[in-house]
């Protein structure tokens, strides 16, 4: 048995999106897998991208459960983060291709939720994307 390796798929995420953001003029948008610390500065509008991980499906393909929350706008004005998170959410269902880099072989037609509100204790307004990819790993 050979041993399958997968992609950075944080990464991969982070990057395809700041790519699909820009082309539709949102290079506003921070990208990132992490959320800034309590003392940094934050953007306007950001998305966060979590792999939750999932279990492997074959001998090279996994499932991979991830997380895409939109931060934006406000609490009283949230309109922001929740036109942000569509276009995510629209753009999430049509990341699987054959391009060279692309681990994502498949989006399940019930594989992404979404948008929905958070509720949590900030100033800014939290909308919640999950997906789930079928990706596709490399021989070690």
């Amino acid at each position: 048995m050979t041993a399958v390796i997968y992609a950075d798929l944080e990464q991969y995420l982070c990057d395809r999106f700041r790519a699909e953001l820009a082309a539709r003029g949102r290079s506003d948008v921070l990208v990132s897998n992490r959320e800034p610390g309590p003392n940094e500065s934050a953007p306007a509008a950001m998305l966060i991208v979590r792999d939750n991980s999932g279990p492997s499906k074959s001998m090279i393909s996994a499932e991979r459960d991830v997380n895409l929350s939109v931060l934006a706008g406000t609490k009283a004005a949230p309109k922001p983060a929740m036109d942000l998170a569509r276009l995510v959410t629209a753009l999430a269902g049509d990341l699987a291709g054959l391009e060279p880099g692309n681990p994502i072989a498949h989006v399940p037609e019930d594989g992404v939720n979404g948008p929905y509100w958070v509720p949590e204790d900030a100033v800014y307004a939290r909308t919640l994307t999950t997906v789930t990819f079928v990706v596709v790993g490399q021989p070690l």
